[in-house]
């Protein structure tokens, strides 16, 4: 249904955004489809992403990747997050790979796969940095493995800083990983896929980054994690997000719009009200802020954004008229970008993706 908002999702887009990564890193790539691939619909982006080629999705839950293979998706699955230990033996059996981060999370992993018989696959997160889930060091990751029960086939870290090319921080958590496997490696272990690069490194640190394969995530949906910096490739948006017009009402200069009257018309207006609101996703920090697209002519967004409508000054577009779309953001000239929208917002472009609610409709195109 189109009578209100309505996503609309590139499909070719993400295909050319996974390809210019692909090139770039020179590397096998996993692709995150975490958190319904950033607002976009899990199933469909994953479908299209394995038939680019995508070697591993990531996802963050058991949920997520569970969702995947019922939709009959048997590319390798890594879940990033933490899995309960009672659920290793149905993820194993349905092939799904889980990241074990600490000493006693690997027991625990082990002892539950033990007592069903299986043996899954895990990789190994070092805590370079980030202080987030992972190891803190080489001793406590040699005696995780050799736990019984448990195939280590890789070992990772996430950088906390890789959005901004030059920064200091990124040395040192590249050390530690290195320091950490080459010491693992002379104890014995080994590890098929070694991975660090998420979308900033891949994009700005490509080639000091050790591992043969790349973390894609917010890359892939077509925008940088730095917003605003220079990047090596062109990313296409995936998302564009459309309303529909539900009327347009004339005002007196003087008049308010909106909750808590926070806008008053500084000359007689014109006022399209349109079918969006926080409650769809466009964040209510845009008041006042935001503009939206009609008829090839930015709007600026005026009044309070409400739960299931915004409102937009159309005076200065005269054709405008009930039942037209605006682009509230996406790919197109001059078009508000997300990483604008954000900015104004005071936030990123993954929140934003996010935000998106599952009642607004997806669209796909190209499929």
């Amino acid at each position: 249904m189109r009578e209100r908002v309505y996503a609309e999702i590139d499909l070719s887009a993400l295909e050319h955004n996974f390809r210019a990564l692909k090139a770039l890193s020179g590397r096998a790539v996993m692709a995150s489809v975490k958190a319904d691939a950033y607002g976009h619909g899990a199933v469909p982006a994953a479908k299209r992403l394995c038939a680019a080629g995508a070697d591993w999705l990531a996802v963050a839950t058991a949920d997520e990747g569970l969702s995947l293979r019922e939709a009959g998706i048997a590319a390798p699955i890594l879940i990033l997050g933490h899995t309960a230990p009672q659920l290793a033996p149905r993820l194993c059996r349905e092939n799904i790979t889980l990241t074990c981060a600490s000493y006693e999370h690997a027991a625990r992993l082990s002892q539950a796969a033990a007592a069903a018989g299986v043996t899954p696959g895990v990789h190994m997160k070092l805590d370079t940095g980030m202080a987030r889930l992972g190891f803190g060091g080489e001793d406590d990751l040699a005696a995780a493995l050799a736990l019984p029960n448990l195939r280590a086939e890789g070992l990772f870290t996430h950088f906390a800083a890789s959005d901004l090319p030059g920064e200091p921080f990124m040395d040192e958590q590249i050390q530690k990983y290195n320091r950490v496997l080459g010491l693992l490696e002379r104890r014995g272990h080994s590890f098929t896929f070694t991975h660090c690069a998420n979308s900033g490194a891949v994009l700005h640190y490509n080639k000091e980054v050790p591992g043969n394969m790349v973390r894609a995530g917010i890359a892939l949906y077509g925008y940088a994690p730095s917003g605003f910096a220079a990047i090596p490739v062109k990313l296409i948006p995936v998302m564009s997000l459309w309303a529909n017009v539900a009327m347009v009402r004339d005002l007196r200069a003087g008049e308010t719009v909106s909750y808590g009257r926070a806008y008053k018309a500084p000359r007689d207006s014109r006022i399209a009200v349109i079918c969006c609101g926080y409650a769809d996703g466009y964040r209510r920090a845009l008041s006042g802020k935001g503009h939206v697209l009609l008829h090839g002519r930015r709007c600026a967004v005026v009044g309070k954004v409400c739960m299931d409508m915004l409102m937009a000054d159309v005076t200065d577009v005269p054709e405008v008229t009930a039942g037209d779309t605006a682009l509230l953001f996406g790919a197109g000239e001059n078009a508000p970008s997300l990483d604008e929208l954000a900015n104004l917002a005071g936030t990123i472009s993954y929140e934003l993706l996010c935000a998106v609610s599952a009642r607004v409709p997806r669209i796909y195109q190209a499929l």
